[in-house]
């Protein structure tokens, strides 16, 4: 693609990557190639790109209904993602984690990057916490072994035989567990986000509208991450009931 003018190879860029995202140039370098491999149901690929921009909007994120998340290690070089308006800069030796059922924008500057595509349906109760990740940066030891990993698999994925591709996959998915298990920024998130919807429902519970559309509506939160919260109260109706029970034996 190096061969090619610069306009002519983010068009080329583009015809490839159109199912995902918009491709833009950033800058007057742009430079962009890649190498992909089907591992199971899922996919990973490498990625050296610079300059340039790729964009999931709201429009193309309803219509293209595409359902898995995508997990990024950058390898070297920067990678900012912009999620709903919160932006991030993801460092080399970490991890972003995102779900495309989200509008986002990211950018890559000399970046040097491995990407595991991986279905919804391939998520276990262990890696639950992933629902609703708009944009989750994962730092620490943890990442850095995710890193090395996704770095190993994409360059050995070629080799491996179909059982043994389901296993790495899964295997990858307990080491992503892992980081955010490790990462405390997203914990207190989590306890935030909890806390937020618990406080809301207690200054409102005795109103009958309240539910998850409006619960939605007034903090902002997405459907799966209320869900994720109150997964073992039967979902956010179960919690509200219980509430209410529990208000009226007072």
């Amino acid at each position: 693609m190096a061969d090619y003018p610069a306009v002519d190879r983010a068009e080329r860029y583009q015809q490839a990557y159109s199912p995902g995202a918009r491709v833009s140039p950033t800058g007057p370098d742009f430079r962009a190639s890649f190498a992909a491999v089907r591992l199971d149901d899922s996919l990973i690929y490498q990625r050296w790109i610079n300059d340039v921009e790729h964009k999931r909007s709201s429009a193309r994120a309803k219509k293209d209904g595409f359902d898995h998340f995508v997990v990024t290690a950058v390898l070297s070089g920067t990678l900012e993602v912009d999620t709903q308006g919160s932006q991030q800069t993801v460092p080399s030796q970490t991890i972003s984690v995102l779900d495309l059922s989200y509008p986002m924008t990211t950018r890559a500057r000399n970046a040097h990057i491995v990407t595991l595509a991986v279905a919804r349906d391939r998520l276990s109760e262990t890696t639950a916490a992933l629902v609703g990740a708009k944009g989750l940066v994962l730092e620490g030891t943890m990442a850095t072994f995710l890193t090395q990993h996704l770095e190993q698999l994409a360059i050995s994925a070629t080799n491996l035989q179909p059982n043994e591709a389901r296993q790495m996959v899964e295997v990858t998915l307990s080491m992503l567990f892992a980081a955010i298990n490790s990462h405390d920024n997203y914990s207190r998130d989590l306890s935030k986000n909890f806390c937020l919807i618990k406080n809301y429902v207690e200054a409102h519970l005795t109103e009958r509208d309240l539910g998850l559309d409006r619960i939605i509506v007034e903090t902002g939160l997405s459907r799966a991450t209320i869900y994720r919260q109150f997964r073992q109260n039967g979902g956010v109706s179960g919690y509200i009931r219980d509430r209410r029970l529990r208000r009226l034996a007072i």
